[in-house]
């Protein structure tokens, strides 16, 4: 059976649904062009909410998809992507050996197929890593932390007391930090703020780590427990870094790093033993901050089919 969605968040300008004999729902699809993420200014669409009990009824509801987008005057299409890329996105292409992770997408086999079947490639690749052993320190990242402190800057914990003064600090730093990364697209307040608080019973002050300077906040590190691994075996000793984010500037050289480091440690002090680096762009900064601490272990792909040269 397809699952049911969460709209709240994602809002889609147009929903389909393919139905079976039974009238039983067998694909669907959601669309999205009003705001877009474009690729050089290309008016581009976006198909998500993606999910088919079979592959004709998958393939049938992309070719709709894409012919209502081509209708709209839609030149590039990506898919999935739930309207941007702070919704869900990305399809897993190579599984790994490793259990699924909290927050993690999950897709059968079959899906990438029935994209590039309909004209899709890959636009972009993805990649989730795990360090297995915390022990690991980077040299380098001792004289970066001696400048930084020295510069004034200083890693404190989350504060849960004053969690709306901290996580309008996420906010504008996520605003600034992402702003250059492939297909950014700016989010209101409520909308992320809404993701933050949906997390805040799991969310533990050791592991989200923020960066001070004076009282300007200069970067975090997000990291939350793997709750499926605790429901699938009853204990979590995985880790899973969500988000680095970092003010651009000279003065934040090597807090990335930093921070990558603290955030491990913290999961260590914490009785933690594993830590996953999730969902890292192949071309972003923080697979080369993780690059030290682990191996990759699955790889993701968001598709694009242009309709026009």
């Amino acid at each position: 059976p397809v699952s049911k969605l969460d709209w709240k968040t994602s809002r889609p300008d147009r929903h389909l649904v393919l139905r079976g004999p039974n009238g039983c729902v067998s694909a669907r699809a959601s669309l999205w062009w009003r705001q877009s993420p474009r690729l050089q200014d290309r008016t581009s669409g976006c198909i998500g909410h993606f999910a088919a009990a079979d592959d004709a009824s998958g393939g049938e509801i992309i070719n709709a998809a894409c012919s209502q987008l081509a209708q709209l005057s839609c030149k590039d299409i990506f898919a999935p992507l739930d309207g941007c890329t702070w919704n869900s996105y990305r399809l897993v292409v190579e599984r790994g050996a490793e259990p699924f992770f909290f927050l993690e997408p999950d897709n059968p086999a079959s899906w990438p197929g029935l994209f590039t079947s309909n004209n899709f490639s890959r636009v972009a690749r993805y990649y989730s890593s795990l360090n297995t052993d915390l022990s690991v320190r980077n040299k380098a990242v001792e004289r970066v932390a001696a400048r930084l402190a020295d510069s004034g800057i200083r890693i404190r914990n989350f504060d849960k007391e004053n969690a709306e003064r901290d996580l309008t600090a996420l906010y504008q730093i996520s605003l600034q930090s992402f702003r250059n990364n492939f297909l950014y697209t700016p989010i209101d307040w409520p909308s992320f703020r809404e993701k933050y608080v949906r997390l805040f019973d799991i969310i533990r002050p050791d592991l989200l780590l923020l960066a001070e300077c004076g009282t300007e906040t200069v970067g975090f590190v997000f990291t939350i427990p793997d709750m499926c691994e605790l429901k699938r075996t009853g204990s979590c000793r995985t880790a899973i870094v969500k988000t680095v984010a970092v003010l651009p500037g000279r003065r934040n050289g090597g807090l990335g790093k930093l921070l990558i480091e603290c955030s491990q440690l913290a999961a260590r002090t914490a009785g933690f033993t594993r830590v996953i680096y999730a969902l890292m762009h192949e071309a972003n900064s923080s697979l080369n901050l993780t690059s030290d601490y682990g191996s990759v272990f699955r790889t993701y792909n968001l598709f694009r089919r242009q309709l026009s040269p």
